[in-house]
């Protein structure tokens, strides 16, 4: 009995020792973040669930919104007949769920008695991911009444665009050299292809235990300008605060618009992130 009490006494000091560990980390005390006895501090500490990418493979091509995209070259050479045509997108999508969805050929443009010898077929081509919040580190009391701040970011180019939502969601789509945002949860960046005035999408959902819930959403589909020549990146941000309480998973979805006339012509995404931060913009 004696060393089952020893026993026990080591672990609760073991356990506020690893509780302490993560408030010297992230504040936790001094921003008032619950943090009940309960919790298994130690996991939350080595998973660090806080202040960092929750998201897998966050650059799929292998590039960086640090790096200008690349340029294509435009040859209007036909591809080899021998070897299978390209209409998706080529990388490393491992950790990601993707899909394609063929669009119809628009031909309302063409007069009468026109023959056109290649029409442009676009394609979106989505990608998507789930982060199971508990799983990787965070506990129910900080997610139902503390409720830290949750942001959404893609990255794209030159023109810039902002929107005050009318509720406690804050919106903004800009230039990513202009965007200086306090919490972020959700970042990525998209390449201003020129490809058409539509060829971005996200939408993101924050849901409840069973996985099916929608506590809230944001979704955005901006409008390229496509009467000047313009190839960097851009970035669009969301943040989520005050969002109520059960949030337990983030379904994050963003679609690229692709092209195939002759060759293929293709949208990049890249430094796609989802981080959760020990504070909160809302009281």
């Amino acid at each position: 009995m004696e060393k089952k009490v020893q026993t026990a006494g080591k672990e609760a000091l073991m356990a506020e020792e690893w509780k302490q560990k993560c408030d010297q980390l992230w504040q936790l005390g001094a921003k008032g973040v619950p943090a009940p006895d309960g919790v298994d501090w130690k996991a939350v500490y080595e998973k660090k669930p806080l202040e960092r990418n929750l998201l897998r493979n966050p650059a799929p091509h292998g590039l960086s919104h640090s790096t200008p995209p690349p340029e294509r070259e435009v040859t209007g050479i036909p591809p080899d007949p021998n070897l299978p045509p390209q209409f998706e997108p080529r990388g490393d999508f491992s950790g990601w769920s993707t899909n394609t969805e063929v669009l119809p050929i628009d031909s309302s443009g063409i007069p009468p008695g026109v023959v056109v010898c290649y029409m442009p077929q676009f394609r979106w081509f989505s990608m998507e991911q789930r982060i199971d919040l508990k799983a990787e580190g965070l506990w129910d009391e900080l997610l139902d009444q503390f409720q830290p701040d949750i942001v959404v970011e893609d990255c794209s180019n030159n023109k810039m665009i902002q929107t005050e939502a009318l509720t406690e969601n804050r919106v903004s789509v800009k230039l990513k050299s202009r965007i200086k945002f306090k919490y972020n949860v959700s970042i990525s960046s998209y390449e201003e292809s020129q490809l058409h005035a539509s060829i971005y999408e996200l939408d993101v959902k924050l849901l409840a235990a069973d996985g099916k819930t929608v506590i809230k959403e944001h979704t955005c589909s901006p409008t390229e300008q496509l009467a000047n020549y313009s190839h960097t990146w851009k970035r669009v941000s969301h943040v989520f605060s005050g969002y109520g309480p059960g949030v337990r998973h983030v379904s994050f979805r963003h679609k690229l618009k692709n092209k195939f006339m002759v060759e293929f012509f293709g949208t990049l995404v890249t430094d796609s992130s989802v981080v959760v931060k020990a504070s909160r913009s809302t009281p």
